[in-house]
């Protein structure tokens, strides 16, 4: 309380259209491919409840094994592949490409949205500085 005003921080308020649009076509997709294996490449979104989720509806999450790397090995002909909110890299989505693979690309509108915009700006010679923590999947 300062000067007569009091803040109250509220637990949690929901999610953004993106991220409920993402959990809506991730579990569609588990319910969709029935006896189809279902992986995903990454956390749907920063949510321990909406991740342990998919771990109970059997999705498969890809092996991370440090420094932007992660094991595609167990991915074959015929599985589904879950990208998450936050989206795929460029490798990601080359290797999904080659391998013969049904793709549920759950990326938020918005983020792809930055994502084109570098790309943009790379082909016209530009550099684009996006602020954010280091490491994390949307920056």
């Amino acid at each position: 309380e300062r000067d007569g005003v009091r803040v109250h921080l509220a637990k949690d308020f929901g999610f953004c259209w993106g991220v409920e649009r993402s959990i809506a076509l991730a579990y569609e997709a588990v319910e969709h491919f029935p006896g189809r294996t279902v992986h995903i490449t990454n956390e749907l979104i920063h949510n321990p409840e909406v991740n342990d989720n998919l771990h109970k509806m059997n999705v498969q999450f890809i092996e991370k094994l440090g420094e932007g790397k992660k094991d595609f090995s167990k991915v074959e002909d015929g599985d589904v592949v879950i990208l998450p909110a936050f989206g795929a890299s460029f490798e990601e989505m080359s290797l999904m490409n080659e391998k013969n693979v049904e793709v549920v690309d759950t990326t938020c509108p918005w983020v792809s949205k930055v994502w084109n915009t570098v790309d943009q700006h790379q082909r016209k010679g530009l550099t684009s500085v996006i602020h954010g923590k280091y490491g994390h999947e949307e920056t």
